[in-house]
């Protein structure tokens, strides 16, 4: 199962009807919070074989140390979903690639950055079956 963390149910249509078409079962959260309470239960958690994740949701600026409603953002929820999965695969979407997104990511494993102004839904379909392959 593929977790997607966006809040664009809209904008993410064609994304989840490509993985769809790919076989793929994708499931959608739309904010952080709710992100963390999926991956907090064991059982939803141990199903979830990759994760894309859109750091930059609004109304938060992902890119820098913030809080909204208690829960950390933008880059620190990545890590905090890094702390629950590990091994899990994560691909970051975002409209933009700054360097304080790049400088938070850098090096760290089993993750790739997609921008989702110039990948195609049917592309990042075929990196996410490539990912999956191993």
């Amino acid at each position: 199962m593929i977790l997607l963390i966006d809040d664009g149910i809209a904008s993410m249509q064609p994304y989840r009807d490509a993985l769809a078409i790919r076989g793929h079962d994708v499931r959608q959260v739309e904010d952080p919070a709710e992100a963390l309470e999926y991956l907090d239960d064991e059982e939803r958690r141990t199903d979830v074989q990759i994760i894309l994740l859109d750091i930059m949701m609004p109304p938060c600026d992902y890119s820098v140390s913030e809080t909204r409603n208690g829960v950390k953002t933008g880059t620190f929820l990545f890590h905090d979903i890094r702390a629950r999965c590990p091994d899990t695969p994560v691909i970051v979407l975002t409209n933009v690639v700054d360097e304080d997104i790049l400088a938070a990511l850098d090096g760290r494993p089993n993750c790739q950055i997609a921008n989702k102004m110039d990948t195609l839904p049917f592309a990042l379909a075929a990196a996410i079956d490539s990912v999956l392959a191993g």
